[in-house]
């Protein structure tokens, strides 16, 4: 970016943080926009990181270590059973708790 700063850059960050660029913004300031390398600068930036932000948002939630670890036990229990031939692993697991 230039060290200038333009002195409508601030009139310009306000409307992109607001999410209404370039639909709210008046004509004049688009043409503004065009000319003043700036301006133009600071709406590539702050759209490549908004942007960036929502696709971040959108990323799917791990489940927590311990639930990954329980449902891996329940699939060794149930693959364990299968191999012994029982149809019904839970009825294993429940003789297990009245020992």
């Amino acid at each position: 970016m230039t060290a200038f700063r333009c002195a409508r850059e601030k009139e310009v960050a306000d409307l992109l943080h607001r999410g209404h660029w370039p639909q709210a913004c008046p004509a004049e300031l688009r043409a503004h926009v065009d000319k003043c390398s700036c301006c133009a600068e600071l709406i590539l930036v702050t759209q490549t990181f908004q942007q960036a932000r929502a696709e971040a948002v959108v990323m799917p939630r791990l489940d927590a270590p311990g639930v990954v670890w329980w449902r891996a036990q329940l699939r060794r229990h149930v693959r364990d059973a299968q191999a012994q031939g029982e149809d019904r692993p839970t009825r294993r697991a429940k003789s297990r708790e009245q020992r």
